[in-house]
């Protein structure tokens, strides 16, 4: 079931279905905005999207571009878990099904994910922009996207922290603060 809340997309599962999915949401990808005047009919492709924090950014499966016969903006570097290769790359939309949140005019990188059950992963690009909720307990997934201009300022925080000692002298200050403590009680 996914809930909606205007930047806010919710997710529930069981926590083995979530275990074996993974952090998974459905999305809706569209031509991108710029492209659009390239195509006479307006396609979408729905598929499942993976959140992946080791994604720099996102990427989408070659038969997504090949449905929406997406243009491609040429190969570039990529790299991924099978090591480097040219990728080409495209412009999209995509939106969070059953939720406001989208993404208009995206780069998104080809990558092979077809013997998945997912045809789209959302990278670091997005989730720089976002409060991601992956609760495996309860099998809740979620994600609220922060528009770049309605984060709060990063303001710098002003702890005392005291470097870490020695182990040598770490054992030392136990025993006197164990010693102290046994006066104190008697």
């Amino acid at each position: 079931m996914n809930r909606a809340l205007r930047n806010h997309c919710k997710k529930q599962l069981s926590p083995k279905e979530l275990a074996a999915l993974g952090p998974t949401l459905e999305v809706e990808i569209t031509i991108a905005a710029a492209h659009l005047k390239f195509h006479s009919d307006r396609l979408k492709y729905r598929t499942l999207a993976l959140i992946d924090t080791g994604a720099d950014g996102c990427c989408i499966d070659p038969c997504v571009a090949s449905v929406l016969n997406l243009i491609s903006l040429g190969k570039f570097p990529a790299g991924g878990t099978g090591g480097g290769y040219m990728a080409d790359k495209y412009l999209v939309n995509f939106h969070f099904v059953g939720s406001d949140i989208g993404v208009g005019n995206l780069s998104v990188m080809e990558a092979n994910l077809e013997k998945r059950p997912f045809k789209m992963l959302i990278g670091r690009d997005i989730l720089s922009n976002a409060i991601f909720v992956y609760n495996g307990i309860n099998g809740i997934l979620e994600i609220r996207i922060v528009p770049p201009g309605m984060q709060s300022p990063k303001k710098p925080v002003n702890h005392p922290v005291k470097p870490p000692m020695p182990s040598s002298q770490n054992r030392a200050a136990r025993r006197q603060a164990e010693k102290k403590k046994g006066k104190k009680k008697r």
